[in-house]
């Protein structure tokens, strides 16, 4: 019984823990953010009563954001959690990759909108307005910096050219915003993915190097370049904006792609890590290639189907 007991108290423990991390003002911490969702999804796999878990764990992060003055960077935290427990009874219900990925997504914007919701009533602010504010504060700072040196100023900096930089931001805010949440639930299905097949003897969703979109996404990608391509500004800012959100989902498509393929040649561990790296944090050729590849395999099928492995129940139920 003590056993036990420790057990449930480090697993509490160590949820608020890292329901705390984030809330650290320091890079390698903030990162952290988007295990959150797969850490939940880990945790109601792990343990049947998982839910629990994760309410004490939250619990005792709150206690500890309190005691360390973090509380509002807490919220930033608490607000993922209820994108992974939705991913989590997709997965329970055994519904795929694609739906569950798009329930997660859209359970992070309501809960997103809720908070800028919060936000603005209590406050009596608009944080985007505040931003763009904020963020011509920073040039005049920037130009005053340059000047105390004798320095000549970035051309980005100057009035005209900063205006139309801030302009071109907000036009394609919307597709900043998607793209962000479609990167948190990217990230969240293959960290789910992996800690799940790993350490339980469960399977949430099949392996990563099987992902794919439905064949009629490209449609969508077609129309947003020829929207581009259209006179009507309106138009246009819509087709960019498609553009960037359809590019960022066939980007997965191609780091699928590429996946498949290290698995089927069976490439080492060291030059695997560093083809990971280079797509995911380097040179925007790579990007603009998976991009391209994942195009391809929509209608090349550059992969072959695979079967599912056997004895791997998609839930603690099965």
């Amino acid at each position: 019984m003590r056993g036990t007991n420790n057990t449930v108290l480090i697993a509490v423990a160590a949820c608020g823990v890292l329901f705390f991390l984030p809330t650290i003002p320091i890079g390698l911490f903030t990162l952290l953010h988007f295990c959150i969702p797969a850490i939940v999804v880990f945790y109601l796999y792990k343990w049947p009563h998982g839910g629990r878990y994760i309410g004490g764990g939250l619990v005792f992060a709150i206690v500890l954001s309190a005691v360390t003055g973090t509380l509002p960077a807490l919220l930033f935290s608490a607000i993922l959690i209820p994108c992974g427990f939705s991913l989590a009874y997709a997965a329970f219900a055994q519904h795929s990759v694609i739906y569950s990925g798009l329930r997660g997504f859209f359970t992070l914007g309501l809960c997103w909108l809720v908070l800028l919701g919060g936000i603005m009533v209590i406050t009596g602010t608009n944080p985007f307005s505040e931003q763009v504010v904020a963020l011509e504060l920073d040039r005049e700072a920037i130009i005053d910096f340059y000047a105390s040196r004798n320095v000549p100023v970035p051309a980005i900096f100057e009035e005209q050219n900063f205006a139309a930089a801030t302009q071109l931001a907000v036009k394609i805010f919307p597709s900043l915003i998607v793209n962000s949440m479609l990167f948190i639930i990217w990230i969240s299905l293959m960290l789910s993915n992996r800690f799940v097949t790993r350490y339980t003897p469960y399977r949430p969703w099949p392996p990563i190097s099987s992902w794919h979109l439905p064949e009629r996404f490209i449609w969508g990608f077609i129309v947003s370049v020829v929207c581009v391509l259209l006179p009507s500004a309106t138009l246009k800012i819509l087709g960019i904006n498609g553009c960037l959100v359809f590019s960022l989902l066939y980007f997965f498509q191609g780091f699928s792609v590429v996946i498949y393929f290290i698995n089927k040649w069976k490439v080492p561990v060291v030059p695997r890590f560093m083809i990971y790296t280079m797509m995911l944090f380097t040179l925007f050729g790579s990007i603009l290639l998976l991009i391209v590849v994942g195009v391809a395999d929509t209608w090349l099928t550059l992969r072959k189907p695979t079967s599912s492995p056997p004895g791997s129940p998609h839930n603690p139920a099965s």
